[in-house]
């Protein structure tokens, strides 16, 4: 792609096997007018997945960064730190592109309509299983949502598998939550922090890419690790009957009240302070503003 980049791809990937060469494969194959770079963050992989990308390494279309474990949020985040351009562009390392994916919404946050936005993302091998956004319900349970327009309009939750976000925005929230663990509830920290700070995101059904649903992950993600996620979410964003509804449903688990205390003892609360403090909306604005029950 000829032209100073203004998007850069962001790839985290742990363990992938040939679908992280198959995403590279696609991303710099699909006809685009937007010049972008791709960056791997390899979040200490085993399965030698990335090996593959060596010949777009050597010729420099693909930079590969490799970390010890991480967590899936804070890959994102270093991907972010890395980056030198005005967009970044988020993919799981098991997603199929199309020509001219890329250029719709690197168009809608250049024309400042939103700040984020993500395509339709349809199951791969069942291409009539899309989703257009995400919601959550009254147990925080992911949701996909069905279309509701033919335009780009805004959603509740973007899906980590595939969006765009202007790079000041994501830096304005401070990213992903660098307390997460390894797995669980990022895309919905993310993208009900960026809507309480007065950024929008969006869907543009015209977009569509497909994604490798999983039965399950490729490395461990103890329970215990989303759970700690749910508790985070909670304690940084959520008013104190939201908190009691979250901590309600980690007493679930066997650990759940050592793990609450666990968290409780972190800096969560500091966190919170600066979240509450520097946001436009509330969470009550936000459950309402989207009809959710929780």
């Amino acid at each position: 792609m000829n032209g100073t980049p203004r998007v850069t791809v962001i790839i985290p990937a742990k363990n992938e096997g040939p679908h992280l060469a198959q995403t590279v494969a696609g991303v710099l194959k699909a006809q685009t007018a937007v010049p972008f770079t791709v960056l791997v963050v390899d979040d200490g992989s085993t399965d030698g997945g990335t090996d593959a990308l060596a010949p777009y390494r050597e010729s420099g279309q693909v930079a590969v960064h490799r970390t010890s474990g991480l967590g899936l949020a804070n890959a994102r985040n270093l991907g972010a730190t890395l980056a030198a351009t005005p967009y970044l562009v988020f993919l799981d390392g098991h997603v199929f592109v199309h020509d001219h994916w890329l250029d719709p919404l690197i168009a809608l946050l250049e024309a400042g309509t939103a700040d984020a936005v993500c395509p339709a993302v349809y199951a791969h091998n069942r291409p009539r299983r899309v989703g257009f956004g995400v919601t959550f319900d009254g147990r925080l349970r992911y949701t996909w949502l069905p279309r509701q327009g033919t335009g780009p309009y805004a959603v509740p939750v973007i899906p980590g598998c595939a969006f765009a976000i202007k790079t000041a925005a994501f830096r304005a929230v401070r990213g992903c939550n660098e307390r997460f663990r390894t797995w669980g509830f990022t895309d919905i920290e993310l993208s009900l922090k960026l809507w309480l700070f007065g950024f929008r995101l969006f869907v543009h059904p015209g977009v569509r890419v497909g994604h490798v649903f999983r039965a399950g992950h490729p490395y461990p993600v103890p329970p215990e690790h989303v759970n700690a996620n749910l508790l985070v979410l909670a304690y940084c964003h959520f008013s104190e009957p939201r908190i009691a509804k979250a901590e309600a449903l980690v007493r679930e688990a066997p650990y759940g009240e050592r793990l609450i205390r666990a968290v409780r003892s972190s800096d969560v609360w500091a966190a919170r302070a600066w979240y509450l403090a520097n946001r436009t909306h509330n969470d009550d604005w936000y459950m309402e503003r989207f009809g959710i029950p929780f």
